[in-house]
């Protein structure tokens, strides 16, 4: 790879698409990195010998100064001093419980800004980490390195069989989001071992994609979360033609995502053909298919074998194909 090239894939100008994907990343104890920060109430415990406020006993004060007190609050003396006690004791508890609170909501925001600022330096700290993991892997990586420079310089062919690994496939997904002119069409990744943060990946960058018609990403391990994103970069794609996802646990370990994906076809009337062959699914997303495909007008081809779908939502996916 040129020094040229090489910059370009790892340089301070593409640190916003790390950003962009960033959310997809997971830190070493697998805790999101887009983990949002939430400090129970338990941990922050009312310790009142932290609080130079105390309790004070109206009872306790002279005639004249329990007078002074009451006039402080916009109260008139009574007369008796257990009457006018009483009412500035009543004073004094509320004004003690408002400091309470808002002591322990300011030790609450302290702690969260804490956990905040924490969650950032890991962020960084795993971003470059994986900037440096990427330099590694296209240095070490000739013909990735080759498929990349044909990309960014629109000199690759319509269609491509990439081969990536963990590392390499993230920056493919940086390259395919900024793509919006390149020639680059068809694009195969299958059965390359790719995992469901990898399939993710791929998934985000079709959000800004512009290009590819066709990707095939099927016999690899993607799931549940790249369903999710699936969905969410669909809804926004109107480019997209073709999406292969056979032999893939597409709904592990969250059935509930593949929800999103359907809903996403509701929307999506660019995708033409859509093939889920031997993806665990089972009856409920058959269920949930045939209802949704009577509001998509695109479809016209939905490979759903080995599912374990029932017949009467088969008949009905049927029926409502283009």
């Amino acid at each position: 790879m040129s020094d040229e090239n090489h910059n370009y894939f790892t340089s301070d100008d593409d640190e916003d698409l790390f950003r962009i994907f960033e959310a997809l990343l997971v830190l070493p104890n697998n805790e999101s990195i887009n983990h949002n920060i939430n400090i129970e109430d338990e941990t922050i415990l009312r310790d009142d010998h932290e609080f130079t406020l105390r309790k004070v006993k109206a009872s306790s004060l002279s005639l004249k100064d329990l007078t002074q007190e009451l006039e402080k609050r916009g109260f008139q003396s009574r007369g008796f001093f257990d009457e006018d006690a009483r009412i500035l004791q009543a004073c004094l508890d509320q004004e003690y419980d408002d400091y309470i609170q808002r002591q322990e909501q300011d030790k609450r925001t302290a702690r969260e800004r804490e956990a905040h600022d924490n969650l950032l330096k890991k962020r960084q700290l795993l971003i470059a980490s994986e900037r440096r993991d990427e330099i590694t892997a296209i240095s070490n990586d000739i013909k990735f390195a080759s498929w990349l420079n044909l990309i960014f310089n629109q000199n690759g062919p319509a269609n491509c069989r990439i081969e990536v690994n963990h590392i390499t496939v993230k920056t493919l997904a940086r390259l395919l989001w900024k793509q919006t002119t390149d020639k680059l069409i068809s694009l195969d990744l299958s059965n390359m071992s790719l995992t469901d943060i990898d399939g993710s990946f791929i998934a985000r960058s079709l959000k800004n994609n512009k290009t590819l018609l066709r990707l095939d990403i099927s016999e690899n391990s993607i799931g549940s979360m790249s369903c999710e994103v699936f969905a969410d970069s669909l809804s926004e794609n109107r480019v997209l033609e073709c999406l292969i996802l056979d032999s893939n646990p597409l709904c592990l370990p969250n059935a509930f995502s593949f929800r999103n994906f359907t809903t996403m076809l509701k929307s999506n009337q660019t995708l033409r053909r859509l093939s889920l062959f031997r993806c665990q699914t089972g009856i409920d997303i058959g269920n949930l298919f045939s209802e949704t495909l009577e509001r998509n007008h695109s479809l016209i081809s939905l490979d759903v074998g080995y599912n374990n779908w029932n017949y009467v939502d088969l008949q009905c996916i049927e029926n409502s194909l283009v």
